[in-house]
């Protein structure tokens, strides 16, 4: 394996098209550097990538994470897991508004403070607390 790799060459390895390369370069998800007139990735930074790709720890709008546990926000996929309730039970109160939420992307985002003022009602008591500093 050479010791970097085109944007030609990345694309073909993640089945993807120039394009969506340069574009996951621009938009900073993929690490690359400009040299002689041509992208150059490190197979390093390519693995990292794709790691990350599907992984919604890493999502971001406006250039904030989406899920934030030290900032209080969580998908309701986590906080279903965590209050060991069910995914669709929960998904239907945020969608109905009995929880609040606020849309990120494609994402609904909860606060674990808005989670925990209904606990009482829907989960048995259940509360999720925010990780220590």
């Amino acid at each position: 394996m050479p010791e970097t790799l085109t944007i030609h060459s990345a694309a073909k390895k993640l089945n993807l098209t120039r394009q969506a390369v340069h574009a996951a370069i621009i938009s900073e998800k993929l690490k690359a550097n400009y040299e002689s007139g041509h992208w150059e990735i490190h197979p390093e930074d390519l693995d990292k990538y794709i790691q990350s790709k599907y992984d919604r720890k890493y999502s971001k709008h406006n250039g904030d994470k989406v899920f934030d546990m030290k900032k209080g926000t969580i998908s309701i996929a986590r906080a279903a897991r965590l209050l060991e309730y069910s995914y669709n039970a929960l998904y239907y109160l945020v969608v109905s508004g009995q929880i609040p939420s606020k849309r990120k992307n494609k994402a609904y985002v909860v606060k674990i403070d808005d989670i925990n003022a209904v606990s009482d009602k829907f989960f048995d008591g259940k509360r999720i607390f925010l990780p220590l500093a």
